[in-house]
């Protein structure tokens, strides 16, 4: 697994142009990547269960 870390640069005179810089690169195993995201899950749970993180609610769809 290869994630590709950026970073948004905004040019301060005109505002209006944005590049997207690469920071950094991290590759890892996929095994390993299982186990980061089990990691993330559980740092989210404790975060959401101490009051720091609340849960994005997603709008509802509407049938067609």
């Amino acid at each position: 697994m290869r994630l590709t870390l950026y970073s948004d640069r905004i040019d301060a005179a005109e505002r209006a142009n944005i590049n997207r810089v690469v920071v950094g690169q991290l590759s890892i195993p996929p095994a390993g990547f299982v186990d980061l995201c089990n990691q993330m899950t559980a740092v989210m749970a404790r975060l959401t269960q101490a009051g720091k993180v609340h849960p994005v609610e997603l709008p509802q769809q509407q049938a067609s």
